[in-house]
C-alpha cells in the first residue's frame, strides 16, 4: 500500500537571548541597515521624489472667429490689413480690404471633440498691386479637463514671404502647446483666460508687443509641422486668398503630481530595493544563528526551552 503525504507544517527553531546582548544587537543592526539602505540607495539614484509627470490629451479647440492677417505689398506704406476683432477693425478701416472669410471646424473621429480647422480669406488687390508677404494670426479657445484643468485664449500665428508675385497662400499645421513649467493640477487655471490683443498704447496695436507679451506665458500655443505653399502667377490678379488648415492633435501635458501619486512613486522604488535587502539580512541572520556566532538559547517545538 502506497502512501502520500497528506500535509506538512514546518517546523519553527527559535533562538532565544536577552535584550542586553550581541544577539539583540545584531537583530537592531540588520533591521536598521534593512530599512535604510534601501531607502538611501533609491534616493541617490535620482527620480526617487516625483517632481513632475506628463500625460496625454486630446484638449478642446474652439477657434473665436478672431484673426488678424498683414499682407506686405510692394508699397510698404500702406499694407492690407484684414482682421474680425472689432478694436482692430474699428482703428484699421482704411486699410481694411477682406469681405469674404470662411470658416469651417470638423470632427473627423465623432468623438464630438473638433480635430481641424478649415479657413480661408480673400483679400482685394487694386491695380499692379502684388503680395509678397503675409502674416496669419489666429484666436482659439483652449481648455483641457482630463487631469488638469486648463482653460485659456491662445494664438496660432505663422509669416511666410515670397519673391514672385502671387495669387494665393495655403498654409498646413498642428496647433500644439508649450510649458515652461509644469501646471499645478488644484483646482481651475483661468489665469490665461484673458485677451492676447493688448494695445501698446490707445487704439495702438503692435505684433512685436503682443508676440512678446503672449510668449511671457507659462502656457502658450504654436503651429508646428508647418507646409508654405505660395501660388505664383505671370500677371497680378484682383485678389489674393490666404488658406489655412489648422490639425488639433493630442498634446503632452506636463504637470505636478499630488500627495498620494508622489508617495506611490517612491513606495514602488523603495519597496523593489527593500525585497532584496530583506533577503539578504534573513540569510545573515540565519547564517549567525544556526552557526552559534552570538549567545543564544536553541528552542525547538520537540524540545523544552532552557532560559539563562
Amino acid at each position: 500500500m502506497g502512501f502520500y503525504i497528506a500535509h506538512s507544517e514546518p517546523a519553527t527553531i527559535k533562538y532565544r537571548s536577552s535584550y542586553c546582548s550581541k544577539a539583540s544587537m545584531t537583530i537592531v543592526i540588520t533591521t536598521v541597515l534593512t530599512i535604510v539602505f534601501p531607502f538611501l540607495l533609491s534616493y541617490r539614484s535620482h527620480g526617487f521624489w516625483l517632481k513632475h509627470d506628463t500625460y496625454r490629451e486630446h484638449p478642446l479647440i474652439r477657434f473665436k472667429y478672431e484673426y488678424l492677417l498683414f499682407l506686405e505689398t510692394q508699397n510698404f506704406d500702406s499694407p492690407i490689413i484684414c482682421s474680425s476683432i472689432a478694436s482692430i477693425a474699428q482703428t484699421e478701416i482704411d486699410l481694411m480690404r477682406c469681405p469674404l472669410l470662411t470658416v469651417h471646424e470638423a470632427d473627423l473621429n465623432l468623438d464630438r471633440i473638433y480635430d481641424q480647422l478649415d479657413f480661408e480669406v480673400t483679400a482685394v488687390l487694386r491695380d499692379n498691386e502684388t503680395v509678397y508677404s503675409a502674416t496669419l494670426l489666429l484666436l482659439f479657445d483652449f481648455k483641457i479637463t482630463n487631469h488638469c484643468w486648463l482653460q485659456m485664449e491662445t494664438l496660432g500665428w505663422t509669416t511666410s514671404e515670397t519673391s514672385l508675385p502671387s495669387s494665393r497662400l495655403d498654409i498646413i499645421g498642428d496647433l500644439v502647446v508649450s510649458q515652461k513649467q509644469p501646471l499645478p493640477c488644484h483646482g481651475r487655471d483661468v489665469r490665461y483666460n484673458e485677451s492676447i490683443m493688448v494695445s501698446t498704447t490707445e487704439d495702438t496695436y503692435e505684433l512685436p508687443f503682443i508676440l512678446r507679451n503672449y510668449a511671457t506665458r507659462n502656457v502658450t500655443t504654436h503651429l508646428t509641422n508647418l507646409h508654405r505653399i505660395w501660388t505664383h502667377v505671370q500677371t497680378p490678379e484682383t485678389s489674393f486668398v490666404v488658406s489655412a488648415t489648422i490639425f488639433y492633435p493630442e498634446v503632452t501635458i506636463l504637470y505636478k503630481p499630488g500627495f498620494w501619486q508622489v508617495i506611490k512613486f517612491a513606495w514602488v522604488q523603495y519597496f523593489a530595493v527593500a525585497v532584496i535587502f530583506v533577503f539578504i539580512a534573513r540569510k545573515v541572520r540565519r547564517f549567525i544563528f544556526t552557526n552559534h556566532l552570538v549567545q543564544t538559547i536553541k528552542a525547538t517545538p520537540w524540545e523544552k526551552p532552557h532560559y539563562l
